[in-house]
């Protein structure tokens, strides 16, 4: 029990106690076009140093037993996204996981000498490249054209996916700025079929042996 501005409060716990991850149920708002986050956890998804577990109320209670089957891990090569990637495939080694390893193309980027399937085969391959060394896991290799939100959730909902890693970039900027890259992290949360873990900017790696 403390006294205060729940996030002033929360900062000073994650750095009294070295926090390693934060896990908060989030208050999505319904009726209009797109959910909203409540204060404290769009504050704690912006702001937290370590990772932050988030939980919609429209996502299935995690009963006794359960556990992560299909990961979905998605990248767009910054360093929150990149730093996201060893907590990913952390969690994939711990719960015996299959890994989705996902990049969304934006489609206007394509240039006319290249067709689409070489781009996304360039991509996969450029995933393979992230994976760390040392690690044992199923990993399926995805790179799809479109909108990040969209790609993410809609593989998401194709993979059954348990739970979606990807990374949450740091600023302090309003939530309603749609253009600021960490938007796509906030509409994710929001509308996610499973929990979703945001990583933030590297702060130190996480142990892949689960100890």
């Amino acid at each position: 029990m403390e006294r205060g501005g729940v996030w002033r409060v929360l900062a000073k716990l994650i750095e009294k106690n070295r926090i390693d991850l934060v896990v908060l149920g989030t208050r999505g708002r319904s009726g209009i076009p797109k959910l909203i986050l409540g204060s404290v956890a769009e504050e704690v998804l912006r702001l937290a140093a370590c990772p932050v577990l988030t939980i919609a109320p429209h996502v299935p209670e995690f009963k006794s037993g359960q556990t992560f089957r299909n990961i979905l891990l998605a990248t767009d090569y910054l360093a929150g996204s990149l730093n996201a990637v060893p907590y990913g495939f952390c969690f994939a080694q711990l719960f015996h996981a299959k890994v989705t390893f996902l990049h969304a193309i934006d489609a206007t980027i394509v240039a006319g000498a290249v067709s689409r399937e070489e781009l996304q085969a360039q991509e996969r391959e450029r995933l393979k490249t992230l994976v760390p060394g040392d690690v044992a896991a199923e990993v399926e290799f995805q790179a799809e054209f479109g909108p990040a939100t969209d790609v993410i959730l809609a593989v998401a909902a194709s993979k059954r996916a348990d739970l979606i890693v990807m990374g949450a970039h740091a600023t302090r900027a309003p939530a309603a700025s749609t253009h600021l890259p960490w938007t796509v992290a906030h509409r994710v949360v929001c509308h996610a079929p499973c929990p979703v873990l945001t990583v933030r900017e590297p702060r130190g790696s996480p142990n892949l042996s689960g100890t």
